[in-house]
């Protein structure tokens, strides 16, 4: 009985222990031109076996100021802002960009019905600078014609719980001297 006890007990803790972590684990938290980007039902996540971020594409294509298609037939999300576009296919670790096959290391999955893209690969093509501030587990976007700005201290409400963030894969700052679109458009014409 005792064994049988102490088995249980051992289970119940071992099943608990992950559980206690991903709700204690901090959100990580996207701003675009010094905004909060709220998801409302998909959060942003640290995948963990690429370490990067991912995000839901809906929320910060709006904000980044692109255009995007669905297209459930083909597991394909189409993002647009003249004159480029970036296509992503749900589990490939490419994207065809203006037509020319791109490699990167986190391929767009489905979660919680939501396409969930890079957050990097995305915001750089489009010419976005990037800013990772571990302290806040903010990922601060801004995007060309417009000053870097932090939002304040405030967090926008979320529900849900995902995994931490010290896995974000980037540093505290990147400022590509050249766009990667800019490059491609190059080597394709």
């Amino acid at each position: 009985m005792k064994k049988l006890q102490r088995v249980g007990l051992l289970t119940f803790l071992l099943s608990a222990a992950p559980f206690s972590f991903a709700q204690s684990a901090p959100q990580v938290q996207v701003a675009v031109n010094g905004e909060y980007v709220t998801f409302p039902d998909a959060l942003p996540y640290v995948n963990p076996s690429t370490q990067r971020t991912m995000v839901p594409a809906r929320f910060v294509a709006e904000k980044l100021g692109l255009g995007m298609q669905w297209n459930p037939q083909t597991s394909q999300v189409t993002l647009r802002k003249e004159p480029d576009t970036i296509q992503l296919t749900i589990g490939q670790d490419y994207a065809l960009v203006n037509g020319k096959k791109v490699h990167f290391d986190a391929p767009a999955v489905l979660r919680s019905n939501r396409t969930m893209v890079p957050l990097r690969f995305i915001s750089e093509l489009f010419d976005a600078r990037i800013e990772w501030l571990a302290e806040r587990n903010l990922v601060a976007i801004t995007t060309s014609g417009h000053a870097s700005a932090v939002p304040p201290a405030s967090v926008p409400p979320a529900h849900g719980s995902i995994g931490a963030a010290r896995g974000f894969g980037m540093p505290a700052c990147s400022t590509p001297s050249k766009s990667r679109l800019s490059s491609l458009r190059a080597s394709i014409n």
